[in-house]
């Protein structure tokens, strides 16, 4: 037994300026990121710091080696995210909550954020049964199981993801 669930669309790119490390040397990055996936970045950046693919977030703009972007590039920024040379990017980020089996027969539970131009895909994919979810989107959550009480509560709280109706899925799933 496997279902797939959208959740909520969101619109609404902002441009933001990421600065960290890349193997130990100071980076930065412009990134375009759709509003929603703020949390979840801040909170991926404070838990694996360099380690985080910017690239499944949004679209790396410019970056580049050195604490801080060189004025042009800077200004150059500004200017898109000020509308100017920037249009709104027509996708938006779909969450989905999936639950299904494992290949070694495992009930999983996971609410999973990609960009709407691939949900159609996602969603024709997800009907053969085959859940390695990591290469379509971004797994906000996920686990062994139905979601917890306080999983559901936070995924309503932190990103306004209203979780199913599970009562017909026996308790020991």
């Amino acid at each position: 037994m496997s279902f797939v669930t959208s959740l909520r669309r969101s619109g609404g790119a902002e441009i933001q300026l990421i600065q960290g490390a890349d193997r130990g040397t100071p980076a930065w990055y412009y990134l375009r990121i759709d509003r929603t996936l703020l949390p979840i970045l801040a909170k991926r950046c404070a838990e694996q710091a360099e380690n985080v693919d910017l690239t499944r977030f949004g679209e790396v703009l410019a970056s580049g080696f050195g604490d801080e972007p060189p004025p042009e590039v800077k200004t150059r920024m500004e200017a898109l995210a000020n509308g100017e040379e920037f249009e709104e990017t027509p996708n938006e980020t779909v969450f989905y909550f999936v639950m299904a089996d494992d290949p070694q027969g495992r009930k999983f539970h996971a609410y999973i954020a990609l960009m709407a131009d691939r949900a159609e895909a996602f969603e024709q994919w997800a009907a053969h049964g085959d859940f390695d979810l990591k290469p379509w989107g971004l797994i906000v959550e996920g686990g062994f199981g139905k979601p917890s009480a306080e999983t559901m509560v936070r995924m309503q709280e932190e990103y306004g993801l209203e979780t199913p109706d599970l009562s017909a899925i026996p308790e020991d799933a």
